[in-house]
Formats: structure tokens, sequence, C-alpha cells
């Protein structure tokens, strides 16, 4: 894969989300940290593999659906097969994640339907998309990617992606972005942090509760709302140290971004001739701006570039508002 330039002159801090729409075999896999190292990439966000969070919506939501996580271990045990990752430390991990699925879908079943304990057990069984992709694709990188490997660390967004609580099911929340700034405050104290890279698991937050940790999930959004929140959070940060860019990796086909992507998740703005895709949840983080990034998954020499303003994410903010009143 030839390397392609960067528009981006002094780029110091490069935030890469890779929807899991594009990553649904262990070729793609491959290909995604290709992309990734090619890119320069900082901190690398990952969605569940293809697929794998509305499996696990459904196990979570249909009773005696216990036998069905047997496809989404089968699944999961093909990709560690072709990116030749089976070792010990594996095998280890499926069944901590086995037991820990065990646990929380027995609490579930007997939890009053839609109760706070119902949500949690819920939001802990959906999060382990999240978690098998952000393990196996690290395993991988660390095992066949020297490149990378001596770089690479595993970052638990459960640390710094604070969730709010109030009013919040615990399997569909909004970012609490002061906190969240503190918590990445913490984790990256000065700009040199960045000599390391990083993956990070996208949609899975967490909020504090009675001193403990606990896992909640920001809508079908947020993975790509973990890497604004980074994105942001950084650049108030580390300012006048040099430029940071927000990039969206996404699977459009060979011929590039096509015109019609549709869904109400994304909408398409034209600016200065280049389509830029943002999910309306992300415009809801205040003061976003700077560079925003598509790249096409498929072909990665195809990409658009453009710098957010405060004018424009307002006439993004309303032409959404817009489309969510129709």
């Amino acid at each position: 894969m030839k390397k392609r330039k960067n528009p981006l002159a002094g780029i110091l801090i490069h935030v890469m989300k890779f929807g899991g729409g594009s990553m649904d075999s262990a070729e793609s896999i491959k290909r995604a940290v290709k992309i990734f190292e090619e890119e320069n990439g900082s901190i690398m966000v990952v969605s569940a593999f293809k697929g794998m969070t509305n499996m696990l919506e459904e196990i979570a939501d249909i009773q005696n659906s216990k036998m069905f996580l047997d496809d989404f271990i089968l699944f999961h045990r093909w990709i560690v097969k072709g990116l030749n990752i089976d070792f010990p430390e594996m095998d280890r991990f499926f069944e901590e994640q086995i037991a820990r699925f065990n646990a929380n879908y027995s609490r579930l079943l007997e939890s009053v339907v839609d109760s706070p304990e119902y949500q949690k057990c819920r939001a802990n069984i959906i999060s382990m998309g999240e978690d098998f992709s952000h393990w196996i694709m690290y395993s991988y990188i660390k095992k066949h990617v020297p490149s990378l490997a001596k770089k690479m660390e595993m970052l638990n967004s459960r640390e710094i992606i604070r969730a709010q609580v109030t009013g919040m099911r615990y399997d569909n929340s909004l970012f609490d972005q002061k906190a969240t700034k503190e918590a990445i405050k913490n984790f990256f104290p000065k700009v040199e942090s960045f000599s390391k890279k990083y993956i990070i698991q996208g949609y899975v937050a967490a909020s504090f509760e009675e001193g403990d940790i606990v896992t909640r999930l920001l809508g079908r959004e947020g993975s790509d709302v973990t890497a604004a929140l980074l994105y942001h959070c950084l650049k108030r940060l580390f300012p006048q140290k040099g430029e940071l860019l927000l990039s969206y990796v996404k699977s459009f086909g060979p011929d590039g971004l096509k015109e019609n992507v549709g869904t109400r998740k994304f909408f398409q703005y034209m600016y200065e001739h280049k389509k830029v895709i943002v999910s309306k949840n992300i415009l809801l983080i205040e003061d976003l701006d700077g560079y925003f990034q598509v790249i096409n998954f498929d072909n990665p020499k195809i990409s658009f570039t453009v710098a957010l303003t405060e004018p424009i994410m307002k006439e993004l903010r309303d032409e959404i508002l817009q489309q969510v009143s129709k």
C-alpha cells in the first residue's frame, strides 16, 4: 500500500477512529492496522467488529438466548486464528469474558426489566464487543507489527471517558465533557506522553458510583463521540504544541466516498467541495473545532480534510436539528 501524503503538516497527535463496519475479518483488521501506521496515528479508537454489537443486544434482550453466545465466541475465535494470535493469554481472555457474561446474564434474568440493575448488566454484556476487538487488535499489533509493538499501549476507555449519571440509562448515556477532560488531563500529563501510541475502546464509558467504576454506553454513535472527545480534550490540554488531527476511517466501497451514506446517524455537508460526514452527537461537544478528516477504508488514498470553525459547527448543528425535527 503506497503511503498517501498527509495534507496537513506538523501533526502532533492523530486520533483515528475505526468503525466496526470496516472490520469483519482478519484481513480487514490487518488493513486497519496498516492504515493506522501509515497515517502516523497516535490513538486508535476501535468499535466492536462488524455485527457484534447487534448480536450482543439480541443476546441481552432475549431470555434463554445464552446459546447464541457460542456464535459470538466462534466468530472471534475465527478472527484470532486468522491473525495467528491463538496463544495461552488469548485463551485466558476468552475464559474470563465468558465468566463475565455468565455472571451478568444471570443477574439480568433475575432483575426487573429496565431497572437500574437490569441496565447495568445489559451494558456490561453489550460492551463485550468493544472489549474483544480492543484486546484482539492490541494482541495482533504486539505479536506481528514490530514497528508499532514497542510503542503501543492498551488504554481502557472506562478510565478516561466519563458519562453523565443523572437521568441517564446505563446502556444509553451521554458523555460528561468536563469530567472526561479532567480524566484525560490526569492520564496525559504532558505532551511527551505521545512518544507512545494507544488503542482504546469506543462506545464504552463509565461513571463513579459509591466508589465503583460502572460501565455505561454512549449510544450507537458512541465510538465517534469517544474519538471526538479525545481529540477535543487533548487539543485544549496542549495548545500551541502543534496541530491535532481527528480522522474517521469508514468503509465506502472501492470507488470512494459515496454520495448517499443514508441513515439518520450521519449527514453530508459540502464545504469547499469536500465531503464531511459527521455524527450528530459529536456536535453536542462544546467548542469542537479544528481539523476533521474522513478516510475511505477501501481506498485510503481517497480522503477529505477540512477545518471546522465554530460558524461551520453552528451551521452543522442547525442542519441536524432540522433533520431530527422532520
